[in-house]
């Protein structure tokens, strides 16, 4: 039997890095796939309900063909939980309601710039707040520079893209 992966080690992070490098590509694709229905309908919003229909729609077979995740619902609907804890569908409706919008105009390269440096300045809010399921986590000096960075060479980027067209 194999020895258990310590949860830091490289070995144990690929997969979810990985899986996270894919997802980011396909939130790219999902930009562009939005922004073009979002300017053929007219409508940003209906582009976005379009996407979280058909997501929902696949989403909903899935959990009903599998028993587990019949189980998961169910015990999901009965959880009491925090009111804001039920915001992520809004705010990713939001999310891609607005890409539906600003992409036709500026691009999917400059829409997911402003996306990662909202994401890492929203990042460490949630973090300092402990709003995430890893609780609290202390703004320090290398978290904030880390941050800092991101942000600059987001905004940099942005601005050389900007200037290209």
């Amino acid at each position: 039997m194999a020895a258990p992966r310590a949860v830091g080690s490289p070995v144990a992070s690929a997969a979810p890095t990985a899986f996270a490098v894919a997802g980011g590509a396909a939130l790219a694709l999902q930009s562009r796939l939005n922004g073009s229905l979002g300017e053929r309908v007219g409508s940003p919003l209906v582009a976005a309900l379009v996407s979280f229909g058909g997501g929902l729609a696949v989403l909903a077979v899935v959990v009903a063909a599998r028993k587990p995740l019949r189980r998961a619902l169910r015990a999901a609907a009965a959880a009491r939980q925090a009111w804001w804890r039920y915001g992520g569908g809004a705010l990713g409706a939001a999310l891609v309601a607005v890409a539906a919008a600003a992409v036709p105009v500026i691009g999917v390269a400059t829409f997911t710039v402003g996306v990662v440096a909202g994401q890492v300045g929203g990042g460490l809010l949630v973090d300092r707040l402990g709003l995430g399921p890893g609780g609290r986590h202390a703004l320090t000096l290398p978290r904030v520079a880390g941050a800092g960075v991101a942000e600059l060479e987001t905004v940099s980027r942005s601005y050389g893209e900007q200037s290209t067209r």
